[in-house]
């Protein structure tokens, strides 16, 4: 009798083996640098304003947050974490599945590790960390694959459906619920599923990623605890996969795990998903839309005859209607909508040469030369062959033209690090970066990881102070 998707998911989540030595090493890579996207959001409005309106601020006898200070409760460093990690928008995407996985993923497991730190049964290695993490990678981007576009298709954020999915299976992982409670997990989980994207370009769309996660360590944590809920809460009639698609799914094949090797699978397919075809670690803090525009922009403002004074018009060209509505703010006005603005970026790397955190501030978007040379810039659908096709044109006054490709080359280690270096600089509370990292980078040998995330404070004065 073939198994169902919740049961088949759920499976998986409570599979002890390891991933492969070369998925660790890639994962270990998209943890840092959604840990360090997660410093850089601290210093936002949208972390404070969460924090302070919920009362959340806490003292070093409360839970540790990362880059912020205190939390009162766990579920609250859940939500402050998860959206920290999207504040910005820089946190990794996956072009397949139009998500940011990493982002509720990493924000859910630091507040689960937080939860199990002095349970000296329980207490989470690195690897423990990696591993689930890698699990909860593949069920959102491999579920969001087959689900395609009638996910993707409607008016929910992915992040708060892929993505709530995903870090639900990562926290049942890390918890070592078993396949019977990682079911009721993934029950409680979808139920917090929601988030619309016409607030997207506000501050509640990084909020999405921190309910995300606040409901993944939830569902988690309550389904260890016994809390009930069914078991078939994918597939069927008013089950997620109906609700995500708008009625067009109620269900997906998934196969059996392969439970032969001694090595964890990935969930479907050959490859996982974090090493082919890869997910995207963002150079720029904006929408992954404008990444090639400011790429191709980069290279021609360093070639002979470009004269920024000299530009009529710069037309940039994507792929798809959808990805042109991603960006909906052409006239941004705040350092929020600029994010979502192909103008601002490809202005930006016109006038800058390049796209950093420090360029979205509100004195740059006041200046009336700077939204004169916004207002050059305008989107075309592409409608070239691929190899004819080029991603940004400039068109200068006396008629000539310049046209490039943008290009997307993968993150080393070292990029890691000096992206974890400029992002802490915008951290509420900045930490010492080097101690941090040099741990970090050895993440799948650490005993015990409570230390490297959580500023070094010790959890075991007081074992099992923040258990649930």
């Amino acid at each position: 009798m073939k198994q169902s998707a919740t049961k088949t998911v759920a499976t998986y989540t409570a599979d002890s083996r390891r991933p492969p030595q070369e998925v660790v090493k890639q994962a270990k890579l998209h943890i840092v640098d959604t840990l360090a996207c997660i410093y850089a959001g601290t210093g936002t409005d949208a972390v404070r304003i969460l924090a302070v309106t919920n009362s959340w601020a806490g003292t070093p006898t409360d839970i540790p947050v990362p880059g912020w200070g205190y939390a009162k409760t766990l579920d609250g460093a859940a939500e402050l974490l998860g959206t920290a990690a999207h504040a910005h928008d820089f946190d990794d995407t996956s072009f397949k599945t139009i998500l940011h996985p990493s982002a509720s993923i990493v924000a859910s497991l630091l507040a689960t590790a937080i939860a199990l730190s002095g349970n000296h049964a329980k207490e989470p290695t690195g690897l423990d960390f990696i591993h689930s993490y890698v699990k909860g990678m593949e069920v959102a981007c491999k579920v969001g694959e087959i689900l395609g576009d009638d996910l993707t298709d409607q008016p929910f954020h992915t992040i708060s459906t892929l993505g709530l999915l995903g870090a639900a299976v990562a926290c049942a992982s890390l918890r070592g619920l078993d396949a019977g409670k990682s079911e009721v997990a993934l029950a409680i989980a979808c139920s917090h599923a929601g988030g619309i994207l016409n607030n997207c370009g506000t501050m509640v769309k990084p909020l999405h990623c921190g309910l995300s996660a606040r409901g993944a360590y939830m569902a988690a944590a309550l389904a260890e605890n016994r809390f009930t809920a069914i078991t078939d809460a994918l597939e069927g009639s008013y089950g997620f996969f109906n609700a995500v698609t708008g009625g067009r799914r109620s269900d997906i094949e998934l196969p059996s795990i392969d439970m032969r090797g001694t090595d964890l699978p990935p969930l479907t397919g050959e490859h996982f998903e974090i090493v082919n075809p890869g997910i995207e670690v963002k150079r720029y803090p904006c929408c992954q839309v404008a990444h090639t525009g400011i790429d191709g922009m980069r290279k021609l403002r360093e070639r002979e005859g470009f004269d920024i004074g000299k530009v009529e018009k710069i037309v940039c060209y994507v792929s798809s209607e959808k990805r042109i509505s991603y960006l909906h703010c052409p006239d941004a006005k705040t350092p929020t909508e600029a994010r979502f603005s192909m103008n601002f970026a490809v202005a930006t790397a016109a006038l800058y040469g390049d796209v950093t955190l420090d360029h979205f501030n509100k004195d740059l978007l006041a200046s009336k030369d700077f939204r004169q040379l916004m207002a050059l810039v305008e989107m075309r659908l592409q409608d070239k062959s691929e190899e004819d096709a080029v991603d940004i044109e400039v068109i200068f006054k006396d008629g000539r033209r310049m046209s490039e490709r943008g290009t997307y080359k993968p993150v080393t280690w070292d990029d890691i690090v000096s992206k974890f270096n400029s992002c802490m600089g915008h951290a509420c509370q900045p930490d010492d970066p080097k101690p941090i990292l040099a741990v970090l980078e050895k993440l799948d040998v650490q005993k015990d990881i409570s230390g490297i995330f959580l500023r070094g404070i010790d959890l075991h004065v007081n074992p099992g102070r923040w258990l649930p």
